[in-house]
């Protein structure tokens, strides 16, 4: 491999992981209801920078919220009803949004083996052609 294609393998590579990086801070899972006649419309948006929540218009009911964050912190709203002092929660509604945070959780997991794949193909490279020594910074 030369040095030319050998940078742009590498400027390839993080570029890649910079995209990824940005969206795995955090995961969050809401499931929701769209309210009145333009309920809910999402503008679907080509741009890794941009999360699906920014490209929702119209007004939406949440009926449960999952948040995980990458340090272990997790907010959980579930979806309830309250008659007298009786709160129940709706079975259906929690097993819908139960099945989309696994999906999301399974996703960011996939997420996270990429870009470990993409850090051991860069360590591969780097050993296979020794780049430090040319930069000065062994």
């Amino acid at each position: 491999m030369s040095e030319d294609n050998l940078g742009t393998v590498l400027d390839d590579a993080i570029k890649r992981i910079s995209d990824r990086i940005r969206d795995l801070s955090s995961i969050e899972v809401i499931t929701a209801e769209g309210i009145g006649d333009d309920a809910l419309t999402i503008d679907i948006i080509d741009d890794p920078t941009k999360s699906i929540f920014d490209q929702i218009r119209g007004k939406l009911h949440v009926l449960a919220r999952t948040r995980i964050e990458i340090d272990g912190d997790i907010l959980v709203m579930v979806p309830t009803s309250k008659k007298d002092d009786d709160i129940t929660i709706n079975k259906e509604i929690l097993e819908l949004h139960n099945t989309n945070v696994a999906t999301a959780t399974q996703n960011w997991k996939n997420c996270l083996d990429g870009i470990t794949n993409i850090l051991k193909g860069l360590a591969e490279a780097v050993q296979k052609r020794p780049i430090l020594s040319k930069t000065g910074l062994e």
